[in-house]
């Protein structure tokens, strides 16, 4: 900001075109930070996303190896028979 305003030196007054071009010129910028953060916003969803499905999938396997351990616990219960 300081560079501008050194750039600039002292302005007594603004035209109607400088201030369409500074208003344009915050607007690209502005355009810009908003596609920025929803890049970063679809990132985090996708993190959040594949945090769920992982502790999803956890959850299914221990549940898959508990009912293993049961089945195989119940054949040697019967074989020792």
């Amino acid at each position: 900001m300081e560079a501008l305003l050194e750039r600039e030196g002292t302005v007594d007054s603004w035209s109607d075109e400088r201030l369409d071009d500074l208003n344009q010129r915050m607007e690209n910028g502005f355009k810009d930070v908003n596609a920025r953060l929803d890049q970063i916003t679809l990132k985090m969803a996708t993190r959040d996303d594949l945090r769920y499905l992982s502790s999803r999938i956890d959850k299914l396997m221990y549940g898959l190896l508990a009912g293993c351990a049961g089945i195989i616990g119940t054949l040697i219960a019967i074989a020792t028979t």
